[in-house]
C-alpha cells in the first residue's frame, strides 16, 4: 500500500500551512530548528517564511542560452511525493538526486522537507533524518537503526570534504551505505556531479552510477512569476491591506540589472541589501553582483560597528583562504582566535553583528561559517583577482567551478598561480557568454595523436601524417560556428549565401581576411584582445575531445546525421547551428555545417613530437578544418583528423569560422 506524504492539496497550501504551524509552535520545535540551523547553515524558520517552490525538469537549465526555454517542468514537491510513494524495483530508484546550480535552492528544499516531517504532514511511521555531507556522515549514517523506515537527506555532495578529488568514488561509497534506506535525496551542485552513464532506455531523468539507475531532477530556474512571489513575501502588504508596491517596484528596477542571477532565490534573499548598491548594472559578470552584496553588507555593518569595510572585506578574504585551504565550511571559536594572534587582520570579524540575512554567522556552537559557500567562493576569488591583496597563502588554493567561472570572464591573470589546485573543479562546465551572444567553453590543456593512423579509412596519406602534440595551455572555444546574427552584429553586413535559411545559421562565403577584420572589431568591442582562431592543433584537440576514433563519437559514419549536417542529410545548405549533438566538452558542429578556418599557414606536418604548434611562419595557403554540408565523400572530409586549405582571400559558400577566447592562465 502507498503511503500518503505531503496530504495537503498542493505544495503551494503545504507552504501556507506549514508557515502558520511553526510559527504557533515555535517553543515546540525550538531544539529541532536549532539543531537545523547548525546542521544547514541557515535559519529554518526563515526559510520557510520567504520559501517560493522551485520547478524542476529533466535536464540542465544551464545548457540553453536563455532561461526561457521549452522544457517541461514541474513543481518539486510534486515529483518528490510521487517518489516517496513509488515502491522500490531495482538498485538506486530509492536514492533521488537533486542537482542545480550555487544558489538555485537545493538546501532549502530540504530544509522545507525536514520541516514537513517536524510539523507532522508526513507518515507516523516514517523517520526523517537531515545530514550536510562530510567527512564523518558515513559513519553516523552506519549506526542509525530502522532504516527501511528512514527518510534520508543529503545535502551538499559538491562541498564534502571527503569527495575532494574523489567525487565519483565519494558518491559510490555514498550509494552503498544508503541502499537500504527507505528513500535518499541526495543534493549537489551540478557541475561537480560526476558523470555517469547513460539509462538503458536513455531516459534524461535517470542516471547510472556503478550500477545504481538513479533518478535526477533538476531545479529550475526562477521565473518572472516567481520572482515576483518571492518579492511580495519579502515586501508583504502594509497594515495587512495594501501591496508594498513601492518596495517591490523599487526592487524590480534593480533585479532587471541583474540578467540571469535574478533567477537565483539565493541572490533573491539579499535583494534588500542589493537595493542600496550603487555598483549594480556596471558589469556583465556575476563577479560583480556578488562585489555588490558583499559591499553594501560591509558598509550596513560599518553603521553598527567600529569597524571599516575595508577592514571587514580583508578580514572575511583571510578567513574565506585559510578555511578553503583546510577544505572546511566553519572553523570554531577557539580556531578564530588562534588565527588572529597570528594574522591580526582577521579580529574585524569579531566585529560582525550577527543577523539573519549576516553574510558571516554562527551555529549554536559558536563556530563561525560564510551564510552560503559561494559567499566565501567570493572572497578567495577577490583574493585571487585584484591588485591589492592583504595576505599570502602559504598552501594550495582549491579552486571551484565557480571561481574559475569568475577568472575566466573578467579574462585577468590571478594572484598566486603556482598554488592554483584545480583537482576538484570540473574545467570542461566552464562556460562565457560574451555581449553579442557567443558562447564558449573551456578546453583544457593536455597532449594527444594529432592526425589519422596509416590504417584509417578515408585518410590522405599525403597531408596526415601522425604525431604527438602537447597544448600547455588550456583555452575558450565558441560551442558553434559564428552565426549570421553574431557577424552581423559586429559588421553590420551579412555576406552568406545561405540567408534565407535564418540568422542562426553559420555565416559562410567570409574569406580568412575577412574574418580577421570581424575579429579585430570584436576584440574593440569588448575592450580586451582576447578573441582568434584557433591554430589546427587547438580545433582538432578540441574536436576530439579525447577520442582517438575517426569521429569525436566513434567510427561509424552511419551516425554521423546525429552529429553534423552533411552531404547525406543537409539538402545542399546549413542548417541552425548547435541542433545536432554536441562532443563530449560541449561543442557542436565540429563534423559538418560549414568548415572552419584556423590560423595556421598550410603546411605538412612533422612526425616528431612538438608543442604548441603554431604552423609554419609563412605559407600560401590557410588550413580550413572541420567538415560540411557540401558534397564531399562524408566518410573522408567529416573525419576529426581531415584537413582542407585555400587562399586567404578567397570565399567559399560552405566555409566559416569558429572562435576561441584566451585564458590569462594555465587550464
Amino acid at each position: 500500500m502507498l503511503l500518503e506524504w505531503f496530504t495537503i492539496k498542493n505544495s503551494t497550501d503545504l507552504i501556507g500551512k506549514l508557515w502558520g504551524k511553526l510559527t504557533r509552535g515555535r517553543k515546540k520545535y525550538a531544539e529541532e530548528l536549532e539543531t537545523m540551523n547548525t546542521i544547514m547553515y541557515q535559519d529554518p524558520l526563515e526559510v520557510a517564511r520567504y520559501y517560493v517552490e522551485p520547478e524542476c525538469q529533466d535536464y540542465n537549465p544551464a545548457d540553453y542560452e536563455s532561461e526561457i526555454h521549452l522544457v517541461t517542468k514541474r513543481p518539486i514537491m510534486e515529483i518528490i511525493n510521487e517518489f516517496f510513494k513509488k515502491e522500490k524495483s531495482h538498485p538506486g530508484d530509492n536514492q533521488l538526486f537533486v542537482l542545480s546550480d550555487a544558489g538555485m535552492g537545493k538546501t532549502a528544499l530540504l530544509t522545507m522537507i525536514k520541516l514537513a516531517y517536524l510539523t507532522d504532514f508526513w507518515p507516523k511511521q516514517t523517520d526523517c533524518v537531515l545530514k550536510k555531507l562530510g567527512e564523518k556522515t558515513l559513519e553516523e549514517l552506519e549506526g542509525l537503526t530502522s532504516r527501511s523506515q528512514t527518510v534520508l537527506l543529503l545535502d551538499s555532495l559538491d562541498e564534502d570534504s571527503a569527495a575532494y578529488g574523489r567525487v565519483s568514488e565519494r558518491l559510490q561509497e555514498i550509494l552503498k551505505t544508503t541502499k537500504h534506506f527507505k528513500k535518499v535525496l541526495i543534493t549537489c551542485r551540478t557541475q561537480y556531479f560526476p558523470k555517469g552513464g547513460d539509462d538503458a532506455f536513455k531516459r534524461p531523468d535517470l542516471v547510472d552510477i556503478s550500477g545504481f539507475s538513479c533518478p535526477v531532477k533538476y531545479l529550475s530556474f526562477f521565473d518572472d512569476h516567481k520572482v515576483y512571489a518571492y518579492l511580495s513575501k519579502r515586501f508583504p502588504k502594509k497594515f495587512g491591506l495594501f501591496r508594498n508596491n513601492e518596495k517591490i517596484e523599487e526592487a524590480q528596477k534593480v533585479i532587471q540589472k541583474m540578467g540571469y542571477l535574478r533567477c537565483r532565490p539565493m541572490i533573491l534573499s539579499y535583494i534588500d541589501t542589493l537595493m542600496k548598491s550603487p555598483l549594480i548594472g556596471e558589469k556583465e559578470s556575476d563577479y560583480y553582483i556578488y562585489d555588490a552584496l558583499v559591499e553594501s553588507w560591509f558598509k550596513r555593518e560599518q553603521s553598527k560597528r567600529d569597524v571599516s569595510p575595508e577592514e571587514l572585506m580583508n578580514a572575511s578574504i583571510i578567513l574565506a583562504t585559510v578555511m578553503n585551504m583546510r577544505g572546511v565550511r566553519s572553523i570554531r571559536e577557539k580556531d578564530l582566535d588562534h588565527l588572529i594572534e597570528q594574522i591580526v587582520q582577521v579580529k574585524p570579524i569579531k566585529k560582525i553583528d550577527i543577523k539573519g540575512r549576516s553574510l558571516i554567522n554562527r551555529n549554536s556552537q559558536g563556530d563561525w561559517r560564510f551564510s552560503h559557500f559561494s559567499i566565501q567562493e567570493f572572497c578567495v576569488a577577490r583574493l585571487l583577482l585584484e591588485d591589492k591583496f592583504v595576505f599570502k597563502p602559504s598552501k594550495p588554493i582549491r579552486m571551484s567551478n565557480l571561481m574559475l567561472q569568475w577568472m575566466a570572464e573578467l579574462n585577468k591573470a590571478p594572484n598566486f598561480a603556482e598554488l592554483l589546485d584545480f583537482k576538484d573543479a570540473q574545467i570542461e562546465n566552464i562556460k562565457i557568454k560574451n555581449s553579442v551572444g557567443m558562447e564558449f567553453v573551456a578546453i583544457p590543456s593536455g597532449t594527444f595523436m594529432m592526425s589519422s593512423p596509416k590504417d584509417e579509412k578515408g585518410r590522405f596519406d599525403d597531408r596526415e601524417t601522425q604525431h604527438e602534440v602537447t597544448l600547455t595551455k588550456g583555452f575558450l572555444m565558441q560551442t558553434t560556428p559564428v552565426t549570421q546574427a553574431q557577424w552581423q552584429a559586429i559588421m553590420d553586413d551579412n555576406p552568406s549565401h545561405f540567408k534565407n535559411y535564418g540568422d542562426a545559421c553559420p555565416v559562410e562565403n567570409v574569406s580568412w581576411d575577412d574574418v580577421q577584420q570581424f575579429i579585430q572589431r570584436l576584440n574593440e568591442r569588448e575592450e580586451q584582445a582576447i578573441y582568434r582562431l584557433p591554430t589546427e592543433a587547438e580545433w582538432e584537440h578540441a574536436c576530439r575531445a579525447g577520442s582517438q576514433t575517426v569521429y569525436y563519437y566513434g567510427n561509424d559514419a552511419g551516425q554521423l546525421s546525429q552529429y553534423a549536417w552533411h552531404d547525406k542529410n543537409s539538402d545542399k545548405h546549413t542548417h541552425p547551428a548547435g541542433q545536432l549533438k554536441p562532443n563530449s566538452w560541449g561543442l557542436y558542429d565540429m563534423h559538418g555545417n560549414v568548415f572552419e578556418w584556423c590560423s595556421d599557414w598550410y603546411d605538412d606536418y612533422p612526425s616528431e613530437s612538438v608543442t604548441d604548434p603554431q604552423g609554419p611562419l609563412i605559407g600560401r595557403l590557410r588550413v580550413m578544418r572541420g567538415g560540411s554540408w557540401y558534397g564531399y565523400d562524408t566518410s573522408r572530409y567529416c573525419r576529426s583528423a581531415n584537413r582542407l586549405f585555400g587562399p586567404h582571400d578567397s570565399r567559399f559558400r560552405y566555409v566559416g569560422l569558429r572562435l576561441v577566447r584566451s585564458l590569462p592562465f594555465a587550464l
